[in-house]
């Protein structure tokens, strides 16, 4: 069974939130999430792909 929330839930595609703890959070809280995800997804994402074609470790 999947938790609800009465608000609408933010979505931005992901379907690995298997027990549905985004809904459990608060809007701000899930806004967050959404932003922390865009960056992963926009920043950090290009590089470990690169990285992983290369069988390299991106430089800190």
């Amino acid at each position: 069974m999947t938790a609800t929330h009465p608000e609408a839930p933010l979505s931005d595609g992901l379907t690995a939130d298997f027990y549905g703890y985004e809904n459990l959070l608060p809007e701000d809280e899930r806004k967050l999430l959404l932003t922390a995800r865009d960056f992963l997804r926009t920043e950090v994402r290009p590089l470990v792909n690169d990285a992983w074609a290369k069988g390299s470790s991106p430089a800190s």
